[in-house]
């Protein structure tokens, strides 16, 4: 009785959490790319649909992406480890207060991973559309200029650097950078599958 106690237990505390399905910030139904994922030797679709091709090549050019097009509005963009893209000038359109998600060709929202380096120009600026989302995974980086006017812009919200700040800090991941703010750690794992099996007696099995 005991034994299937436990294992009943396990799996009603665990519906609550298996059954959210897929949240906000994370709308595909595939697991986030990890930085063992985002290399040259293997496909990277579905999970990213954009990442280098050019290194050290500039974000706003078409020849630094595969396919030749800059990344758009849903674009997932991967940057491998030992790649650089370079933001020089003003990359995209800032989108004002109350203007959230009306143009998603001059503002578009991005997922982006970066297990390489994103490094910024002197004034370089990159500004990206509501709900966007930027993950540095460890080893990863975004390197600033230390010039007064870099800055990440999500919606309609400055969240690092911008005029007035000063010397920008590199940023080293771990990091994740997102609409509401900054801060150290990764983006949370949506849980998609959990399994629990009793194997022996007061002896679980779990899966994920």
């Amino acid at each position: 009785m005991k034994k299937n106690a436990l294992l009943i237990s396990i799996v009603i505390l665990l519906l609550p959490i298996t059954f959210f399905g897929q949240s906000s910030f994370w709308p595909f139904g595939f697991p986030i790319p990890t930085c063992s994922y985002i290399n040259g030797s293997q496909p990277l679709t579905p999970r990213c649909t954009k990442w280098p091709v050019t290194n050290n090549g500039r974000w706003d050019v078409a020849s630094t992406w595969n396919g030749g097009t800059v990344p758009a509005h849903n674009d997932i963009v991967c940057i491998p480890v030992g790649w650089t893209v370079k933001v020089k000038g003003a990359t995209y359109a800032a989108e004002a207060a109350g203007q959230c998600g009306l143009n998603t060709v001059a503002s578009p929202k991005l997922y982006i991973f970066v297990c390489g380096t994103i490094d910024f120009d002197p004034s370089g600026k990159l500004y990206l559309g509501c709900g966007s989302i930027i993950n540095i995974y460890t080893g990863g980086k975004i390197v600033a200029s230390n010039g007064s006017s870099d800055l990440i812009q999500i919606g309609a919200i400055v969240v690092w650097g911008g005029p007035g700040s000063g010397s920008q800090p590199n940023i080293n991941g771990p990091y994740t950078i997102t609409g509401s703010g900054q801060g150290a750690g990764v983006l949370p794992v949506t849980l998609i599958d959990f399994n629990v099996q009793l194997k022996h007696p007061y002896e679980v099995t779990i899966q994920w």
